[in-house]
């Protein structure tokens, strides 16, 4: 399968059926077929009592479902959620792992559901944006001319359906905040992207 979140979803739920059956199966084998038969007939008392008490994973685990079927995000797309912007790693049986700034978080399945969740990739497209200061007084309008020229003139960016900018958003004590967005292909190109105009940044601020 070369959908790597529903893949992984996939496997991390059969294996969970096949230990179940598993040790159902070598109850029976060393001879205990009256606790398995104690096991299922009171299963659905059981499944009734463990659910009001496991609750929450049982709603992770539904949101799971929900997520890998609905699929809002893929393995490697950039979301925020939560109050939490990273990568997507993986979608697990009870939340999903999210790596920011070399840390793996996990967010539960159902905060994915009932929140709102932002998606920067679009169609294979990674939407990056950034402020950068200059100290007041500076010529910010030959900044603006530089990123602008930048944005249009290098092949990693597209510039075909997707609006690139750069503007003044305002002012902050001595420092003009300029604001940069731009559309990479989806993978490294956007943190290669990020790096370069930093480096650029120490050109801008002596304008």
């Amino acid at each position: 399968m070369d959908d790597r979140l529903l893949a992984s979803f996939i496997a991390n739920l059969i294996k969970a059926v096949l230990i179940i059956i598993g040790i159902l199966f070598m109850f029976r084998l060393i001879g205990l077929t009256g606790v398995v038969s104690s096991i299922l007939a009171g299963a659905g008392i059981t499944a009734f009592i463990v659910g009001f008490a496991l609750k929450d994973i049982g709603e992770n685990f539904l949101a799971g479902i929900l997520l890998a079927f609905k699929r809002p995000f893929s393995v490697g797309d950039i979301i925020e959620s939560n109050g939490v912007k990273g990568k997507v790693v993986a979608l697990n049986l009870r939340d999903t792992q999210i790596k920011s700034d070399s840390k793996n978080i996990y967010i539960p399945n159902a905060l994915l559901i009932k929140s709102t969740l932002v998606n920067y990739n679009s169609e294979g497209y990674l939407l990056q944006d950034f402020n950068l200061g200059l100290e007041f007084g500076s010529d910010y309008d030959k900044a603006l001319e530089l990123i602008k020229s930048v944005l249009k003139e290098d092949e990693d960016i597209t510039n075909h359906g997707y609006s690139n900018s750069a503007v003044v958003a305002g002012i902050t004590g001595s420092t003009v905040q300029i604001n940069v967005k731009y559309w990479v292909k989806t993978g490294d190109i956007a943190q290669k992207w990020l790096s370069k105009f930093h480096e650029h940044y120490t050109i801008m601020a002596s304008l």
